[in-house]
């Protein structure tokens, strides 16, 4: 829990030092050509440039689920309150040059799982393992050309095969400039490269009955999740979704941790408000 907090301070620590010091944080997500359907979160600050809030992933056309902290309160507790109310999801590597942009309102568009109903980064419980931190944002135009992520049967963490493959692809901080920050959050942030990362099902373990955990990034290990890939997809076999991946940031030995998908509870409230929200849109 002690690791959570602190990445999610992290998270707050490092945008608001870096608007104070006037240095430079690059994103970007690097080159991966088979999971399409991440795309990043972003939002303009109160000048109109373009930040990067969190990761998520396309699980409809007109549909993307990302982590429930990744919202308009997060937005104005980062940023100040005279963040824009539009939002936009970036698709392609790069999430400042993407191949195409497409907007949504942060008030109208998002909605988050009741365990987090309007809560933002710093209003995180300390004890965070008996809430699901998922959301959802609806398209008023849907995502062409990039097939959706197939959501998981119910409980399907607890049946996967040795011989499965689990992944994460998210957007992340690449290089920082800021002076202001912490040497240990800055080894933390260099390493939040948005590459793919691959664990075997050995390395994928279950807390409860909606949170999973991993261990440390099988290339570097240390974590890769970290700041900004807050919402990304943890995949089975490169198509089904298993988990949405929380805030990381901390070092090794501790452990990465994520929300479950295919908690029924969770799976359930997912396909009954898609449905909800598609059929009004529809009328």
């Amino acid at each position: 829990m002690k690791s959570l907090t602190f990445s999610l301070i992290c998270f707050a620590l490092v945008f608001s030092s870096t608007i104070l010091s006037g240095q430079v944080i690059t994103l970007s997500k690097s080159l991966d050509t088979v999971t399409k359907s991440s795309v990043a979160i972003m939002g303009l600050d109160s000048a109109g440039k373009f930040i990067l809030i969190g990761s998520g992933v396309i699980i409809n056309p007109n549909v993307v689920l990302t982590a429930g902290h990744v919202n308009f309160k997060t937005l104005k507790q980062v940023y100040g309150n005279n963040c824009s109310e539009t939002g936009y999801i970036s698709i392609g590597n790069n999430c400042f040059k993407p191949d195409k942009r497409i907007a949504f309102n942060w008030i109208r568009s998002v909605e988050t799982y009741p365990d987090l109903v309007n809560k933002g980064v710093y209003d995180y419980p300390e004890d965070f393992t008996h809430i699901a931190d998922i959301g959802l944002i609806f398209l008023d135009q849907p995502v062409l050309n990039i097939t959706p992520i197939n959501l998981p049967d119910s409980n399907s963490l607890g049946r996967i095969k040795k011989d499965d493959l689990l992944l994460g692809a998210g957007y992340g901080i690449t290089k920082t400039l800021s002076s202001y920050i912490k040497d240990s959050v800055q080894k933390a942030i260099r390493l939040a490269d948005g590459n793919r990362r691959f664990w075997k099902p050995h390395e994928i373990s279950v807390i409860n009955e909606l949170w999973f955990k991993t261990s440390c990034d099988p290339l570097t290990n240390r974590p890769y999740l970290g700041l900004c890939n807050s919402g990304s997809p943890l995949l089975l076999n490169n198509t089904i979704l298993i988990g949405i991946w929380d805030n990381g940031g901390s070092t090794c030995p501790t452990f990465m941790s994520g929300t479950r998908i295919d908690n029924p509870k969770i799976l359930k409230w997912i396909k009954e408000y898609i449905k909800m929200r598609i059929e009004s849109l529809l009328k």
